[in-house]
């Protein structure tokens, strides 16, 4: 629960319970994460950029690193995108799937055996 209350307000938790024969065979800890633009920074606080790091004279670096930047922040300003993560990006290991005893953690896809 402290996740759900907690958490990141770009991170919501999903659970799934999948049936085989009517008998629970796995659970799934899943995410939805937003990532908009605002969220793509290096730790200084700046988008991450090559642009100015060439022999370019003084002039045309800052020129050119100045259209780089409105270009960049043009670019981000659009993303806005959602990702179906399976696990806790919060932590780390083999924690987003529990299989029941008995199963082989296979499974079948489409059809394929």
């Amino acid at each position: 629960m402290a996740v759900e209350t907690c958490g990141p307000a770009n991170i919501t938790p999903r659970y799934a319970i999948i049936f085989r024969d009517e008998v629970p065979a796995a659970a799934l800890v899943l995410q939805v994460v937003e990532l908009s633009g605002s969220s793509v920074t290096c730790r200084n606080g700046k988008a991450r950029s090559a642009v100015g790091k060439s022999n370019l004279s003084a002039r045309a670096g800052a020129a050119v690193k100045g259209a780089s930047k409105q270009l960049r922040t043009s670019a981000l300003s659009r993303i806005n995108s959602k990702f179906l993560v399976c696990g806790n990006l919060m932590s780390w290991g083999l924690h987003g799937v529990a299989i029941a005893e008995g199963e082989d953690g296979r499974g079948h896809v489409a059809g394929h055996r």
